[in-house]
């Protein structure tokens, strides 16, 4: 599998200074491991100057662990882009959380029109689930700190609420959200059967864009990465917007360009054209 650019885009990979990659799907493999390859292309892409920013769904207590295991610093995209996370002070720099009357809004909302549905949310560095979170996801029950009803959880502003039904899959239960409040609040969703809601505006697009902003770097230089619809404000955006072959359908439909899976190291592919390594097909 070779990269290969859609018709009619006159963007060049050699002219991008900033890749944007999701994690899951995307730069891991489906092992969720690294190869040595991928391992090596970023480190050589970011010694050649290239700037690698992760962009992921993961809050920043899994985020950060990720990016020693792969070898990329800097400044980083957790939670969809709700937070804009510091790898090398292991701190938060900016935080665009769902106001409480909002996230109460809708989780009423929600239940009303969806019985069965249950609730987790990650706030700033904390995450909570409520009990019939864990009966369906019972790895939450390794990661919570606290336990609650959802309207408790939402006393405090929530960077990221999280819903799960018990029947629904991930794109069925991602439709009947946005119908119900998707003025309220911006919801995607992972690959996983559960659907992710941030407050209106905060995507991983906008996560980029103040990225590129605080380094100084133009959209024009910009390349992003990914593979599931939570991806897809940032591919749009992106100077040049990559899918993986793995990629959600919706991705591949719209990116600019497609390249190898994440198994077969597709991002390191898009990392050797920024740097000049090979011509595209």
């Amino acid at each position: 599998m070779v990269l290969k650019m859609q018709p009619g885009h006159g963007a060049r990979f050699g002219d991008m200074r900033l890749l944007a990659t999701d994690i899951d799907g995307t730069l891991l493999r489906t092992d969720a491991t690294i190869s040595a390859r991928m391992q090596a292309t970023l480190a050589r892409a970011q010694a050649a100057g290239i700037v690698v920013a992760l962009a992921t769904a993961r809050p920043p207590r899994t985020l950060r662990v990720i990016a020693q295991e792969v070898g990329v610093g800097g400044l980083a995209l957790a939670c969809n882009g709700a937070i804009l996370y510091d790898l090398a002070r292991d701190a938060i720099v900016a935080h665009r959380p769902i106001a409480p009357e909002v996230s109460v809004r809708v989780i009423t909302t929600l239940r009303a029109a969806l019985p069965g549905i249950a609730f987790a949310c990650e706030a700033g560095l904390r995450f909570g689930c409520e009990p019939a979170y864990e009966q369906l996801r019972p790895y939450a029950k390794q990661q919570s700190e606290w336990r609650a009803d959802a309207l408790a959880l939402a006393e405090e502003p929530i960077t990221k609420l999280i819903a799960l039904h018990p029947t629904l899959t991930g794109d069925e239960l991602l439709a009947e959200t946005q119908a119900l409040v998707g003025d309220d609040v911006f919801c995607t969703h992972s690959g996983l059967p559960i659907v992710e809601m941030s407050a209106p505006g905060v995507d991983k697009a906008a996560g980029v864009a103040a990225l590129a902003e605080r380094l100084g770097l133009p959209r024009a230089t910009v390349v992003a990465c990914g593979d599931m619809p939570t991806d897809l404000p940032m591919l749009r955006w992106a100077t040049l917007g990559v899918a993986v072959a793995n990629a959600h359908p919706d991705l591949l439909a719209e990116a600019d360009a497609v390249t190898a899976s994440n198994d077969e190291d597709g991002v390191a592919l898009v990392l050797e054209a920024m740097m000049g390594e090979h011509s595209m097909l």
